[in-house]
């Protein structure tokens, strides 16, 4: 069985975490995915917010990736995911 359930976890949290909750109680596995073609190119959802910029800029020193991976791992566990997909495209 797929879900594809989707929630901007800035503004709904609560709503995320009772979904998540829900479809979990079926045994079903569930990953946060951080990234996808538009934040990682800029495209017109993201013109001039400097989205492009983030992946390049996580990624650029030792310090910076270990402090990503901590706090994708930390989210992750907090809201019960059972994984992470980073999609830099």
């Amino acid at each position: 069985m797929q879900v594809n359930l989707q929630v901007d976890t800035e503004t709904d949290d609560q709503a995320l975490q009772a979904q998540l909750m829900a479809i979990k109680t079926n045994g079903v596995k569930t990953i946060i995915s951080i990234g996808g073609w538009s934040f990682s190119t800029g495209t017109d959802v993201f013109t001039g917010t400097g989205s492009e910029q983030i992946f390049p800029a996580m990624a650029s020193t030792n310090a910076s990736r270990a402090a990503f991976i901590q706090s994708a791992i930390s989210y992750a566990k907090q809201r019960g995911f059972d994984g992470i997909d980073i999609d830099w495209e």
